[in-house]
């Protein structure tokens, strides 16, 4: 190769690097087995819709500036299949809250709330601290999941979480939904 097209490879290697990682988000896809399912998520959208075949299927993306350290579970709780979306912060800021508005929810050690009389950690849902306030440093995580959730008919499914929007079309299944 001559030096001008290695120069030339060089330059785009490094426009790569310094644009970071993509913005595009890639989900993840779960199976969770059995006839009732809970799912846990603290931030983000959900969506439900009619499935086929035997199990739940959970698709999920990790979205914000830290979406990679967000952790997803699964397995048996409680005689019900999971899927918990585990968030490793004590504050996590969702930026459509505003400075002054702020939710707080228990959150168990496997990712489970609302659900239990465990006590949990106190995990505070809030909006971005303004400059020269109180923890301006930005401590805590900024991080979502969008879940988009597919039910065959017949199927028991619990959703749990904190802020976000929701649907659900076409599902021929029990739903619980608390938000």
């Amino acid at each position: 190769r001559s030096p001008r097209a290695l120069a030339g490879a060089a330059v785009v290697a490094l426009a790569a690097i310094l644009s970071g990682p993509s913005l595009a988000a890639e989900a993840s896809r779960h199976t969770i087995a059995g006839n009732h399912v809970a799912i846990y998520n603290l931030v983000g959208a959900v969506e439900i819709v009619r499935g086929t075949g035997s199990s739940v299927v959970a698709e999920v993306t990790l979205k914000s500036p830290d979406a990679a350290r967000l952790k997803i579970a699964e397995g048996e709780i409680s005689g019900r299949g999971t899927l918990r979306v585990i968030y490793p912060e004590d504050r996590v800021v969702v930026r459509e809250f505003g400075t002054h508005t702020t939710s707080t929810i228990r959150v168990n050690e496997d990712g489970t709330f609302r659900d239990s009389k465990k006590g949990g950690r106190k995990v505070v849902l809030s909006g971005p601290r303004g400059p020269g306030g109180p923890g301006e440093s930005g401590e805590g995580i900024e991080a979502s999941a969008d879940i988009r959730i597919t039910v065959p008919a017949g199927k028991r499914l619990d959703v749990n979480w904190g802020h976000g929007r929701a649907s659900a079309t076409g599902v021929e299944a029990e739903l619980s939904i608390d938000a």
